[in-house]
């Protein structure tokens, strides 16, 4: 056993910064580290029962002292335990029934050590708390512990005041005749013990009319005869608004304490004899019981109590109304922060910290908060179910309170003819925990994963190179044998065969025209091909579609959150990831490398592109990460080649049947016959008349592009976008992204980039689905993420509202940071509460109000 002195030194020697306690603590503080000096000179082990053949712990002069305790239960002569005078210790039957028996052994030295059992009075109901030789009963200990309980209750009657949940004075915005409240960070008294504090405030105009909250303060039925209200506020503020009177209202009677003898350390005293349900008569005081400065700033606790309450016998009720009211236009575009608001049924003392009816503010985690904490973690993480079926996977993840929304990929898949990499299915609906591979499909997502485009071919994603050609000409006569062989078209371009469709078609591509070494320059051919064997006439040449196979898989992997290799059976867990790493060919050292290797007599087979020893073009890496309602997307792109792209999506969305469409930050749109005004949310049931493109003079901010677009209808939601702080800047981007007239939406992460060998671009999306169906009016989305103890919140409303939106517990007391937000969005706490207060409105000014925040 070892004492750790290094926080007992780090105390600094005056730690209560009040001089009546230094000279105490530094006395207690000088006591702890020579009794840990004392402790760490010995090896003490508290080694369990000792029996007759039992030995101690060997022990020689300069070995380190060693103390050890045995218990014993069993008559005998214990012959390796010696005492001072190297005799045996005996334990006898009598020893045993009278007593607790123990040996001690210090340094090789044993010693018997009784304790007499206490006597028991069975008859006794009081407990003797001065006893020390007499064991009390059950029922003398709960009696005893019950009066205990009852005479010295003393908390606060407002709880939760550190749960960030607090139950008055919660977060709200200002409007007619009520100021707002919000929370922020605490910067004053109690901070120790408060994470927060409350800012009353008014930026509306109140029109000289009185600025006032009502809470309904639960005081049983046990009625009190005082009740206390305290609260610390910076003294500036305090004495800027309050210029004459400082009321408060108990049961709808005012009383107006004079401001000017309560700052200036006088009791301001106000008699009450109402006619009001409540109570018949109270005498009012207010004063300042403590002040204090911290960092430079002023602070006083303000105390108002009501005493003497004689309450009417009529009154049946378990609540009264108590109000905090500013004067007027005093506090109009004004603030006032307030610290550790506390209610009693005893006069607040001083600077003293009440705790709260659940043991908020006591020293040590109560068997509650252990409870607790163990239910949240046996309720909550374990939200993804997760199958394979041979190729595909299917992530089941919480939707409703009684559906879940199943993600179906093709994971595993491999042929010649498609890319071998990840690709979404679709996503259905199934009843909560029910099968996982089957349910009501609401989205085809088949061509969900995007592509880049090079030399004006879109490649990755489902697509292959599509800058060869397709040659068709019945019974052409051509075989794999003829694969890599050169043609010469009219122009004197070159083309190579590179693989045979079938009987009627092939696939030629010529040889790059571009003589940089990272663009793409292929031609298309013209006239009469001549091959070693002769001419070729009498054909048509065409777009290919796609030519596969130019991807190839590196890695694709599934694991559970985040280390286990999904196995057999259906798992629980809280994530999964799906990791999809591949390469793509470079098409230009393809068609070379074709050529050069081709087999004297030709080749027997169409060519895997990517197994010939061509020259890879980039690497792409993505976790697709199925957390809570959302997967997160990761992506980079590595390039093995010096290369340029005219753009890339990095992500994309077939619509679903019906609904409206909504993008953040543009402007209206047209695609030629209509103009689209998506920020509120525009019908999206209707193919647009033409492609609509998002570009930089449709934004409305030119150094902020959208970056969020969701498809919804009344019960549901699926939203795409990236993720602002992380990865690729998009600000230089000359176009945000384009909507096709399939409906199909397509967000663009990057304008055309040159990038150098061996250079990488990364950035971070994702893809939400969300139940609508209890969203409140004004809402069109709320896309959240728990994610590496990194919380993301990004909502989006179409009309003026005030939400409460319920927060992880995992993030209660953090920080919130605003990444960004519309004006008219106003977030009333700067720290992470249960329930965060939001205000939206929403005008002809303002059509439309966005915010992301981040907890961590």
């Amino acid at each position: 056993m070892m004492i750790d002195k290094k926080p007992i030194q780090d105390m600094p020697n005056k730690a209560f910064g009040d001089k009546h306690f230094a000279s105490e603590f530094n006395t207690v503080k000088t006591f702890l580290l020579k009794t840990a000096d004392a402790i760490n000179n010995y090896n003490i082990n508290i080694t369990g029962e000792a029996s007759p053949e039992s030995s101690p712990t060997p022990w020689k002069p300069g070995d380190k002292n060693i103390f050890e305790k045995w218990e014993v239960k069993t008559a005998g002569t214990y012959t390796n335990f010696k005492d001072a005078s190297l005799n045996p210790i005996i334990v006898t039957a009598d020893d045993l029934d009278k007593n607790i028996v123990q040996i001690w052994v210090t340094n090789g030295v044993s010693k018997k050590e009784l304790t007499s059992l206490p006597s028991v009075d069975y008859n006794s109901t009081d407990l003797n708390p001065t006893s020390i030789d007499k064991a009390e009963t059950g029922k003398t200990v709960a009696n005893f512990v019950s009066e205990k309980l009852e005479a010295n209750i003393s908390s606060r009657i407002n709880a939760g005041e550190n749960s960030n949940n607090p139950q008055y004075f919660k977060a709200a915005p200002d409007e007619a005749n009520a100021f707002g409240i919000r929370f922020e960070s605490n910067d004053g008294p109690a901070s120790e013990y408060l994470s927060f504090k409350r800012v009353f405030f008014s930026d509306d105009d109140p029109s000289g009319a009185t600025m006032f909250k009502k809470e309904d303060i639960f005081i049983g039925l046990n009625r009190p005869s005082l009740i206390s209200f305290s609260y610390w506020f910076k003294k500036d503020e305090f004495d800027s608004i309050f210029t004459s009177e400082f009321k408060s209202y108990l049961g709808y009677v005012d009383y107006s304490f004079n401001a000017a003898d309560i700052i200036a350390g006088k009791e301001s005293i106000v008699n009450n004899t109402p006619d009001i349900p409540e109570y018949s008569s109270a005498v009012g005081k207010c004063k300042i019981i403590a002040e204090k400065e911290i960092n430079g700033v002023s602070f006083i606790r303000v105390r108002i109590n009501f005493e003497n309450i004689v309450w009417k016998s009529t009154f049946t009720g378990n609540t009264i109304a108590y109000f905090f009211l500013f004067n007027g236009s005093d506090f109009f575009q004004k603030q006032m922060s307030v610290y550790d608001f506390t209610i009693l049924t005893e006069s607040a003392q001083y600077d003293t910290v009440y705790n709260g009816v659940n043991n908020e503010f006591s020293g040590s985690t109560s068997l509650k908060d252990l409870n607790d904490r163990l239910k949240a973690v046996e309720g909550t993480g374990l939200d993804i179910r997760v199958k394979r079926d041979g190729d595909i996977l299917f992530v089941g993840m919480p939707f409703s309170n009684s559906k879940e929304i199943v993600s179906k990929l093709n994971v595993f898949r491999n042929n010649l003819t498609e890319n071998r990499n990840v690709n979404f299915e679709g996503e259905f609906l199934i009843d909560k925990d029910g099968g996982l591979t089957s349910g009501n499909l609401i989205k085809d997502s088949s061509d969900d994963i995007a592509p880049i485009l090079v030399g004006g071919s879109y490649i990755g994603g489902n697509h292959g190179w599509a800058l060869p050609r397709k040659i068709t000409k019945t019974a052409h006569g051509k075989t794999y044998a003829d694969i890599g062989k050169v043609a010469t078209d009219a122009a004197g371009n070159e083309f190579t065969i590179i693989q045979i469709t079938n009987a009627n078609s092939f696939i030629i591509c010529a040889k790059n025209k571009a003589t940089d070494g990272f663009t793409y320059t292929f031609p298309e051919p013209s006239g009469t091909l001549t091959f070693p064997e002769g001419a070729f006439s009498g054909y048509t040449s065409e777009h290919p579609g796609n030519v596969f196979p130019f991807i190839k898989s590196v890695k694709r992997q599934v694991l559970i959150n985040g280390s286990e290799e999904l196995g057999g059976g259906e798992r629980k867990c809280n994530f999964v990831d799906v990791i999809d790493v591949h390469d793509i060919y470079d098409l230009t050292s393809v068609v070379l490398k074709v050529i050069a290797d081709r087999p004297s007599g030709g080749y027997t087979s169409n060519l895997d592109f990517t197994e010939i020893g061509a020259d890879k073009l980039i690497n792409v890496s993505i976790v697709y990460r199925y957390i809570g309602n959302t997967c997160l997307i990761n992506q980079s792109f590595y390039n093995y080649k010096k290369m340029t792209f005219e753009f890339a999506n990095g992500i994309q969305m077939m619509a679903f049947t019906g609904g409206n469409l909504y993008i953040n930050k543009s402007t209206p749109l047209s695609d030629g016959t209509k103009t689209y005004d998506f920020r509120k949310g525009e019908n999206w049931t209707s193919a647009p008349a033409g492609p609509i493109y998002l570009e930089k003079t449709k934004w409305e901010n030119s150094t902020n592009s959208p970056d969020r677009f969701i498809q919804y209808d009344s019960s549901k939601a699926f939203a795409v976008g990236f993720v602002k702080s992380k990865g690729f800047d998009r600000t230089n981007n000359a176009n945000a992204g384009w909507l096709y007239t399939s409906r199909k939406i397509y967000p663009r992460i990057a304008d055309t980039q040159t990038i150098e060998a061996f250079q990488n671009f990364s950035f971070q999306s994702y893809r939400s689905y969300q139940d609508r169906s209890n969203y409140p009016v004004g809402r069109i989305s709320k896309v959240e993420w728990l994610d590496n103890g990194e919380y993301y919140l990004m909502l989006d409303w179409n009309a003026s509202i005030f939400e409460k939106i319920e927060l992880p517990k995992e993030v209660i007391g953090k920080k919130i940071e605003v990444i960004e937000k519309t004006p008219n969005v106003s977030i009333l706490s700067e720290v992470a509460i249960s329930e965060l207060g939001i205000n939206v409105k929403v005008d002809t000014a303002n059509v439309y109000g966005y915010c992301v925040l981040r907890i961590k």
